[in-house]
């Protein structure tokens, strides 16, 4: 396949009038006059439009009806992602009874477009619970960990731990040697005990500023040991409900596009009006497109990632950056840059073409077209 006339964003993510050529992966970049295009009839004109990267959300619990802890057709799911762009994504279960995940985990292993599962929880902290069912909060357990891991076919990337919780901090050593990263979250931590959870190994902090003690001046709490942490990727939500939009902005003035992730947090009701849904085993009230918990909690959002992107640039982060925070900074952060989140020769070819304002018009999974608007 030939994309032609595109402003391409490029993996310096600078917009260039360039042509692509792909097949699973990109495999030519370059100016429509210094070379022939080869006679095919598979060229997309695609003059005036946006060719992305597609985008990469590392947190997400569900959509269109589904969650990722009880689904009936994982492919209504993957195909509403693909008409957003997000050509990979993570499914992000909650915190349950060990039988309740070992069958989730089962499932998902079993789904071929899944290239990773976030499992965040049950080794949280009860007392920053969010939309987690507090019964099934425990400590960190490394047998049983292995034990969801080898359920999973290996396809656990990361967790979220909690790490002032006892024992925790010595179980993120042992499951970083693993393979598996670790986000800070969820969490009671005071400034230091987040610092030596990073020390031990973790590399991320989950959903920055939500269930963590604070950044207050005196007391710069697990807020203040993510941003400070030089290292530390940090997830943000931007909304505009879990965070304020000014906030979102100082967290990527401190974080820059090389260490914010942007994160859809996503839950059953995204892409459906409001109504009772489910998150995991918790009833889900979504009133005006706000999740709630029946104790009031928010409960993940109902925006997905294509969405969080356009919101973090109403709030005035720069287009390139935004788009970049929802692409490349999550594949760095969880290893897989050498394959995904920008457009360099070699990687592969999953890619989003909108229109100026990000809305999708094709949607590209390894080379192929999935979504045409």
């Amino acid at each position: 396949m030939i994309l032609r006339n595109g402003e391409i964003l490029t993996g310096n993510f600078t917009f260039e009038k360039l042509d692509l050529e792909l097949d699973e992966t990109i495999s030519d970049i370059f100016m429509k006059d210094d070379r022939a295009v080869p006679a095919i009839d598979d060229v997309l004109d695609l003059s005036g439009c946006y060719v992305l990267p597609g985008f990469f959300d590392v947190h997400t619990h569900g959509a269109v009806g589904l969650d990722s802890m009880d689904y009936d057709d994982f492919s209504t799911w993957r195909d509403y992602m693909y008409q957003n762009g997000i050509m990979n994504f993570f499914p992000t279960t909650v915190s349950e009874t060990k039988e309740n995940i070992l069958e989730a985990l089962t499932k998902l292993a079993q789904e071929e477009d899944v290239i990773g599962i976030n499992l965040e929880g049950p080794y949280l902290e009860a007392g920053h619970k969010g939309a987690h069912e507090e019964a099934t909060i425990r400590p960190a357990d490394v047998e049983e960990m292995r034990l969801f891991q080898k359920t999973s076919g290996n396809k656990i990337k990361l967790t979220t731990i909690a790490p002032d919780i006892e024992g925790n901090v010595d179980f993120i050593r042992q499951i970083t040697k693993e393979g598996v990263r670790v986000a800070l979250g969820h969490t009671n931590a005071t400034y230091e005990e987040a610092m030596e959870g990073f020390a031990a190994g973790a590399t991320e902090c989950t959903h920055l500023f939500n269930a963590m003690t604070p950044l207050v001046h005196r007391a710069p709490g697990m807020a203040g040991a993510a941003m400070d942490c030089k290292n530390a990727f940090c997830e943000v939500i931007s909304d505009g409900i879990h965070l304020d939009p000014a906030v979102v902005r100082i967290a990527y003035a401190v974080l820059g596009s090389e260490r914010m992730v942007l994160i859809s947090d996503s839950m059953a009701a995204t892409g459906l009006a409001d109504g009772e849904y489910q998150l995991g085993g918790l009833k889900i009230i979504v009133k005006d497109g706000v999740a709630r918990t029946e104790y009031g909690a928010i409960a993940g959002s109902t925006k997905n990632i294509r969405q969080m992107v356009q919101k973090a640039i109403s709030f005035g982060i720069p287009l390139t950056e935004a788009i970049k925070m929802a692409t490349l900074t999550p594949a760095r952060a969880m290893g897989m840059e050498d394959k995904l989140g920008s457009i360099e020769i070699g990687k592969q070819a999953d890619l989003v073409i909108t229109d100026k304002d990000l809305e999708v018009l094709y949607a590209i999974k390894k080379g192929q077209v999935v979504y045409q608007k």
